[in-house]
């Protein structure tokens, strides 16, 4: 079996080093889950650092059976669907895990003041749910109010209920037990077709879709290089990396430490009390660290691995940060949810190179297309084509026209994405298709004018650039900034700063706003922050 990636210069594919096929053989994640899990009983797999819960697999594997037997006692059958909408409690991973024991399709997903009635409606329509679990109690009325609009009942359980209406989920965790040798995993038909998991995506540019998921796409990523170290993350359980990572943990003998709710203070301190090794976080927490007081008094040099997921950070901002990391590496990881994760594993290059995502993956190809499909060569600029020999792309979610568009006729994934690889297989991120704003003939980059700001422009808390459609230009660049706390700024400051930085100037207008919705991977909704815009300006 080879351990290098190698260029194929008469096709131009990238191929990752050879993965043996099936590492798990036929299983489903809950049969590998609970093998794992039996394996050492005394391990501890999770803490929880404000309720003080510590799990070891013995009690994981209790209360995850627990809720299995539950939900089959309430007439969970397989594949039934199973909406889970919840804060990262010490409880959560149980229930998912017992959600997979009893064969259920999982369809985890994030609440926030952005979520649109209409878009949920469409959403859960499609995906049918037999029952809800929930820890975000003022989500509870305008999902009530989903079902009776789409005519389904769907239970609505919660645990410690005390809401009307709703059902209490704690017996499922503690009351439903049978003993280690009477119980056995749902098992799977076939792992390539069988779904695990039903994911919203992020829905940056547009609406949310829904995409399949299956139980090999995540047994492949836990064919990663480490076991039993101390890892955690700073992402919101509705994010697909999240919940691959939490299954990560469980197999791999790892230890996670979380949070259901923190501050960038208190995740910081977090990592200097529980000695983390490996953490995964987004460049927004990583501009919030830069920013804190806290980092520069918590000692980090347990901590040696960072891996800056969601977008792609600044390598000033990396290199920022790796001051603060005596023993470890910063990077980026390039991943998507739609075929199943991580693209990328770390670099070999040293360094904060810019714009570098990591090296082509164990068991997975890489093109770079142009506007054409024709397949370009090293260090050229293209679209990124993904192929996953070993899990083929399944689509998405009762969307077979967005399924055939997405893919080329020999089966690369169409990521959106704009990049390049080197003849050694380093990918390099150039940026989203889609933001690039055609300005008098040039491009003008979304994500170069924001870091431009987040690096140069002080008092910012965050930033969003959007297009807008413009008489004279065709599109113009519009910026959206939310301050910090009694943080006064002109639009002048900011126009200034960035004509002095960018390749070459253009017209601009800055508006300030107290926040911007966000999607479950804390990247802005660039489409409804376009419509708090034109509403700023049709009121001007």
């Amino acid at each position: 079996m080879s351990n290098k990636i190698t260029f194929d210069a008469a096709s131009n594919i990238w191929r990752g080093p050879e993965l043996e096929k099936r590492p798990y053989g036929s299983k489903g994640v809950g049969e590998v889950v609970f093998e794992a899990l039996l394996q050492d009983l005394k391990h501890i797999c999770q803490i929880s650092d404000d309720s003080g819960e510590i799990y070891t697999n013995e009690r994981m594997l209790k209360e995850a059976i627990s809720v299995a037997n539950g939900l089959r006692a309430k007439g969970i059958k397989k594949g039934d669907t199973i909406v889970i909408l919840m804060h990262n409690h010490h409880y959560l991973l149980p229930i998912w895990v017992g959600c997979v024991f009893a064969g259920a399709v999982l369809c985890p997903i994030y609440f926030g003041d952005s979520s649109v009635k209409g878009e949920l409606c469409e959403l859960m329509g499609q995906v049918q749910p037999k029952m809800m679990i929930t820890s975000h109690l003022d989500a509870i009325e305008m999902f009530q109010g989903v079902f009776k609009q789409i005519g389904i009942d769907c239970p609505i359980y919660i645990y410690e209920n005390a809401v009307e209406g709703c059902h209490d989920f704690k017996p499922f965790v503690e009351n439903y037990f049978s003993s280690f040798d009477s119980f056995k995993p749902e098992t799977i038909d076939n792992p390539d077709n069988d779904l695990f998991v039903i994911v919203m995506s992020s829905s940056t540019t547009g609406k949310p879709k829904l995409i399949n998921s299956t139980h090999s796409q995540l047994l492949y990523q836990t064919v990663v290089p480490f076991s039993k170290i101390v890892i955690a993350s700073t992402m919101q359980p509705g994010w697909h990396t999240e919940f691959v990572l939490s299954f990560i943990v469980l197999i791999k003998h790892c230890t996670k430490v979380m949070r259901a709710f923190f501050t960038i203070d208190e995740f910081l301190k977090m990592l200097e009390k529980y000695k983390v090794q490996v953490v995964y976080i987004n460049p927004r927490n990583i501009f919030q660290m830069l920013k804190s007081e806290t980092l520069k008094s918590v000692n980090l040099e347990n901590l040696l691995f960072t891996g800056c997921v969601g977008q792609h950070m600044s390598a000033k901002m990396a290199s920022e940060l790796q001051s603060y990391l005596p023993n470890g590496v910063i990077t980026s990881i390039y991943g998507i949810s739609d075929i199943g994760g991580a693209i990328t594993e770390p670099s070999d290059l040293k360094g904060h190179v810019h714009q570098l995502v990591g090296k082509v993956r164990r068991g997975l190809e890489i093109v770079v297309l142009d506007e054409k499909d024709t397949k370009l060569g090293p260090n050229e600029v293209g679209e990124i084509g993904i192929r996953v020999p070993l899990c083929p792309f399944p689509g998405y979610y009762k969307n077979d026209k967005l399924t055939k568009e997405s893919v080329t006729s020999d089966g690369f994934y169409r990521s959106g994405d704009l990049g390049y690889v080197d003849v050694d297989g380093n990918v390099f991120l150039v940026e989203r298709k889609k933001y690039n704003i055609p300005y008098r003939g040039k491009l003008i980059n979304q994500g170069d004018v924001e870091r431009i700001i987040l690096e140069n422009v002080q008092g910012v808390a965050g930033v969003c650039v959007v297009d807008v459609e413009s008489d004279e230009h065709g599109m113009l660049v519009y910026i959206a900034i939310i301050l910090e706390k009694g943080v006064e700024m002109k639009e002048s400051d900011v126009i200034e700063t960035v004509m002095k930085h960018h390749p070459f100037e253009f017209e601009t207008k800055v508006f300030f706003f107290d926040e911007l919705p966000m999607t479950i991977s804390a990247k802005y909704k660039k489409h409804l922050v376009r419509e708090m815009i034109m509403k700023k300006m049709a009121q001007q």
